[in-house]
């Protein structure tokens, strides 16, 4: 009886570990927290920016990076960014001394080293003062672009109710793309097809197990 229970047992872990890559969608390291915040105003210039990101970033230079630009577009910032060796999902660089009164925009880019997605944002901060209404409706724009890239990621990886991937969208048309769903669906049923194919053999195996051992009894 060890036979039939062993082979259920490699089947049952090799089906786990194509039904857990099967189910991996695309990841980003996108932004968790950030010093200064997001919005911040803070009253004294502040020595560096460190953002946090929900994955650790992959420590390829030209690959992650912040750049911050004063209100008039003019970049502050005259070092690299540097990616901490203990937590690396912290990256942080350093600002000049006495940053004048007004607003900073803070740019940023990275690599996820779960899956190598790339990503980038921008947020908006302020020294010594508060933002103006025009100046808040520019941080907003700032912050959507990076939701709604976050919603055309989730969408692209997220199943629809029967079971297939959600179909990418045109950036420009908004169209869904035929040929990456095509992709995604075949990619699908290849998994099914994998797993049916281990399963019947399993079976198979199984029974003539069986078949031969009341044979020999």
């Amino acid at each position: 009886m060890r036979t039939p229970l062993a082979i259920a047992a490699v089947v049952l872990a090799v089906v786990a570990v194509l039904s857990h890559g099967g189910g991996v969608a695309g990841a980003h390291a996108r932004l968790d927290e950030s010093t200064p915040a997001v919005g911040e105003v803070v009253e004294t210039s502040p020595s560096s920016v460190s953002i946090t990101f929900t994955q650790d970033v992959q420590k390829i230079g030209g690959t992650y990076g912040i750049d911050v630009s004063d209100g008039g577009g003019a970049e502050v910032t005259v070092a690299d960014a540097l990616l901490s060796d203990d937590d690396r999902r912290i990256l942080t660089v350093e600002l000049p001394a006495s940053l004048p009164v007004g607003r900073y925009v803070v740019e940023y880019k990275n690599v996820s080293d779960a899956d190598g997605d790339p990503w980038d944002g921008a947020y908006a901060f302020y020294v010594g003062r508060e933002p103006t209404a025009e100046e808040l409706a520019a941080d907003e724009a700032l912050i959507g672009e990076e939701e709604n890239a976050t919603a055309t990621a989730e969408a692209a990886s997220t199943p629809d109710v029967d079971g297939t991937a959600t179909r990418e969208a045109d950036p420009t048309t908004g169209v869904p793309i035929d040929q990456d769903f095509d992709d995604d669906n075949g990619g699908a049923i290849t998994l099914v097809l994998v797993i049916g194919a281990i399963v019947l053999i399993a079976v198979l195996v199984t029974v003539g197990f069986f078949v031969y051992s009341r044979r020999t009894t």
